[in-house]
């Protein structure tokens, strides 16, 4: 098991500073799931979850990135908004645009639909960003990889740009497989929060009822008038 805290010292970060990355939320998707609700506009105890991630990712990224469906809420986090630079093209594209507006060598991308996130275990993959040779960094649970919650450098751009040019599926998960990763495991993970939680996917009402029982203790929920 890695010592995190000696790697955090040895590279200078405390607890509660902003640190010198790019942080973006991916918002683009069309939410049939949730019968064409924005699924950014879905809340939690009457905060809608976009911005229930963005405030978090707000205390620990230095620059923030919205990509997809701009939303005036974020206008009081300083957030930069985008819309996809390759239309209906999927994650890989709204990545690709992320990556081409981001200021700084490491981006964390985050799905818009994943609002429970923990900062402790972003510092984490920022720290393993920073210390290992690697393009990505990002997460594996017991159900799955998780792309959507990893760290991404900027010198990708030009390759998933190809990458995206020259493929039909526009996997994200293939083109992570051909470059240098890192893969943080479950038994690092519940060392810093729950895996449970942070990887909880509010996609259908279903899971949205589920993630306001697990987190408020609530049997009902709301969802924003269409």
């Amino acid at each position: 098991m890695t010592d995190i805290k000696a790697e955090q010292e040895d590279l200078g970060i405390s607890g509660e500073q902003r640190l010198p990355f790019s942080a973006a939320i991916l918002n683009g998707g069309h939410a049939r799931r949730f019968g064409g609700i924005d699924k950014q506009e879905v809340e939690i105890d009457g905060i809608p979850i976009g911005l229930m991630l963005a405030s978090q990712l707000s205390k620990i990224a230095q620059e923030l990135l919205i990509v997809g469906k701009p939303q005036k809420s974020y206008e009081s986090l300083g957030a930069s908004q985008f819309e996809d630079d390759i239309k209906e093209g999927g994650p890989a594209c709204g990545l690709l645009t992320a990556l081409i507006h981001a200021s700084f060598d490491w981006l964390c991308l985050c799905a818009v639909d994943m609002p429970f996130v923990s900062l402790e275990l972003i510092r984490y993959l920022y720290v393993q960003s920073m210390s290992k040779d690697v393009d990505i960094v990002l997460c594996k649970t017991e159900k799955s990889i998780q792309p959507f919650f990893a760290f991404y450098n900027k010198h990708l751009v030009f390759e998933l740009y190809s990458y995206i040019q020259s493929s039909s599926g526009l996997s994200l998960w293939h083109f992570i497989k051909i470059k240098n990763h890192l893969i943080i495991h479950e038994n690092e993970i519940i060392s810093l929060c729950d895996p449970r939680l942070v990887f909880q996917n509010i996609n259908n009402r279903r899971s949205l009822e589920e993630a306001r029982r697990q987190v408020l203790g609530l049997n009902t929920f709301h969802i924003m008038e269409e």
